[in-house]
């Protein structure tokens, strides 16, 4: 582990660690270093390289893992990493639901847009153009 910024990056939570199984804990795990390496490295401008500071790196990680945890616990009711932007739809539409400010909305439609932008970039996935948009 080391000091500084990197240090307090939470790649899994805890009631993500809690929920999964040690198997998919390391194929999870796995998955969120990939990502988080490309948010650091890429995630603003890809083709320059630009990566994202360290607070929107973390609130990234924190709001992309608790959308997988809806997606496996409240939508899916399994476990799994292929995402579809099906998935990412029907969440902001459970998100326009919460009782939640327009600016907390924006901020988890921003992060999983970045979540969606990795997997466009990194594993040739449908890019994601949402259904509601949210703004602040």
């Amino acid at each position: 582990m080391t000091d500084g910024p990197e240090a307090a990056r939470p790649v899994v939570t805890e009631p993500t660690r809690n929920q999964l199984t040690e198997r998919q804990l390391v194929d999870y795990k796995s998955e969120r270093e990939s990502f988080t390496d490309w948010l650091v490295h890429f995630g603003l401008n890809p083709q320059k390289a630009n990566g994202y500071g360290d607070y929107t790196i973390q609130d990234t990680l924190y709001r992309t893992d608790r959308y997988y945890r809806w997606l496996w616990s409240d939508h899916l009711e399994k476990y799994t990493l292929q995402l579809t932007t099906d998935h990412a739809d029907e969440y902001m539409k459970y998100q326009a639901r919460r009782e939640v400010t327009a600016d907390t909305k924006a901020g988890v439609q921003r992060s999983v847009q970045r979540l969606y932008k990795w997997l466009h970039h990194e594993r040739g996935h449908d890019e994601w153009e949402p259904e509601i948009t949210f703004s602040n």
